[in-house]
């Protein structure tokens, strides 16, 4: 049951590549081993993306920082009207 489930989560490739393993902790390992090996290359690009994404003009820190600096002005504004 549980290796059904496995091989029935992934995709068809991989499904094929580990439908014939019979137990569930061997076909874990597999995937596991698989995965946990980091293509470093596409790692850094991603974290050079993620560092250079903006919104507007602003980087995504600084429109995070305002928006979370908008929302506790906010909370603060609609507290002071709950209690006034």
């Amino acid at each position: 049951m549980v290796h059904s489930w496995i091989v029935n989560s992934t995709t068809p490739s991989v499904a094929e590549s580990i439908v014939s393993i019979e137990n569930e902790i061997d076909v874990w390992n597999d995937l596991k081993d698989r995965y946990m090996r980091g293509n470093q290359s596409h790692i850094v690009r991603l974290q050079h993306d993620i560092e250079n994404v903006k919104q507007g003009n602003q980087t995504i820190t600084e429109y995070i920082t305002e928006l979370c600096c908008d929302i506790s002005l906010n909370c603060i504004v609609m507290k002071f009207q709950i209690f006034n």
